[in-house]
């Protein structure tokens, strides 16, 4: 682990929500600690931390592009106490995470993606998609006789 940091917990064997609270709950006000504990979860995890320009559109487009839809949805209502925007943005999040498809993940949820499942996914919709056309055919072959 980076900077010789021991953190107490089993970090590859967390899933990110569980990571997150982890950090919140034992790491708060140290940013050290927090990168060297996300660093390593993302090394077990084998992915990479990239880098990118500042303020640069082509880079920063993704997260401003989030940032705008984020505001888009949860600035519609008035709150009236700060508890009731922190629910409506945690709703926001878990729905992005967990419930809506994206385009540019071949329709999947960056949860599907994070966690492995999307094989599986692609797969089992490819299979029902070859039974529905199979069974289109079949009633279009009855039709047409």
């Amino acid at each position: 682990m980076p900077l010789g940091i021991v953190v107490p917990c089993p970090l590859k064997d967390l899933t990110v929500d569980d990571f997150a609270e982890h950090l919140r709950v034992n790491l708060t006000g140290n940013f050290a600690i927090v990168r060297a504990a996300a660093l390593h979860m993302m090394e077990n995890q084998g992915k990479n931390h990239t880098r990118c320009a500042s303020y640069h559109s082509q880079t920063q487009g993704k997260i401003e592009r989030w940032h705008q839809t984020l505001k888009n949805r949860t600035l519609l209502k008035n709150y009236y106490l700060p508890g009731d925007l922190e629910a409506q943005i945690d709703t926001f999040v878990a729905r992005y995470n967990h419930q809506r498809y994206h385009q540019s993940l071949k329709n999947l949820t960056p949860a599907d993606v994070c966690f492995g499942r999307s094989q599986t996914i692609l797969l089992k919709r490819e299979r029902i998609k070859r039974k529905t056309i199979k069974h289109r055919r079949l009633q279009h072959a009855k039709a047409a006789a």
